[in-house]
């Protein structure tokens, strides 16, 4: 997915309530996938590629990210 659509993509979930915004991230981790869903894009994260988990203030809100699909969450939070 080219930059752009991603960016969109990114902002659109957090207008939609899907993954939180600007606030509420407490941390990340970065690691080994084990084959969770990516929030921004919905694709399957392969098993054993790097993957971004955000942890948010709300314990039952962490989210799994492709790391292109975290940097343009990243990007749409601040927009």
């Amino acid at each position: 997915m080219e930059e752009d659509g991603l960016l969109d993509r990114a902002g659109g979930a957090i207008r939609s309530g899907r993954v939180p915004g600007a606030r509420g991230l407490k941390r990340v981790w970065c690691g080994a996938s084990e084959g969770a869903t990516c929030v921004i894009c919905e694709l399957s994260i392969d098993h054993g590629d790097i993957e971004v988990q955000g942890f948010f203030r709300d314990p039952a809100r962490d989210f799994h990210f492709h790391v292109h699909c975290f940097n343009a969450w990243d990007t749409a939070r601040f927009l």
